[in-house]
């Protein structure tokens, strides 16, 4: 088990190429080859974490965190506010530090975040074959709300889990107001 917390460090877009690097080592030591074969790991990456790529989400208000240990640069996370939700869209961790309580760290993070700004709910998609990530995600709250397959192109899919965790009835608004809902507010399938 995690003996030194996690510090989580904003990351910039000066940091994209670092970002990138980290996400494409986690990747080929998470993925490979029981998620993802080679031609998808390629592909799906290219599609989500060149560099450019990721300065334009920062840009369009994407929150980027560094996940560190003892100063060193172990993970990442990417969150975004939709409306009344947050999309988790990135969370990674070298392999070599899963099951020391890490994630579940940066998770707890991530849901104080959106209670915070008085939000219903946070929702992320995850591989269907990515089974580590959802048994993970189930420990910390989280539901599996549908399956969602996306076609790319080129004989490439998604295949996912929408996966959402309903944020308590009652929470904090952005400006310190109370706020109450019920969970037919939070329906979990609105991605």
């Amino acid at each position: 088990m995690l003996t030194e917390k996690a510090v989580f460090e904003e990351a910039l877009p000066k940091d994209a190429d670092a970002l990138a690097d980290l996400s494409r080592q986690i990747w080929r030591q998470h993925y490979l080859p029981e998620i993802l074969n080679e031609d998808e790991l390629i592909f799906f990456w290219d599609r989500t974490y060149q560099p450019a790529q990721l300065v334009r989400h920062m840009q369009a208000g994407g929150r980027y965190e560094w996940i560190k240990i003892e100063n060193r640069r172990v993970g990442f996370l990417a969150y975004a506010v939709e409306t009344d939700r947050l999309h988790l869209s990135k969370l990674y961790l070298l392999p070599e530090f899963h099951g020391q309580g890490i994630g579940n760290q940066a998770l707890r993070r991530v849901q104080h975040f959106a209670s915070q700004q008085g939000l219903r709910e946070i929702y992320l998609y995850v591989f269907r074959s990515n089974e580590k990530a959802i048994r993970a995600y189930l420990r910390a709250g989280f539901v599996i709300s549908r399956t969602e397959i996306t076609e790319c192109g080129n004989g490439f899919r998604y295949d996912d889990y929408v996966m959402v965790y309903c944020l308590p009835a009652e929470g904090v608004a952005g400006g310190g107001a109370a706020i109450t809902w019920t969970a037919a507010d939070c329906p979990g399938d609105r991605a």
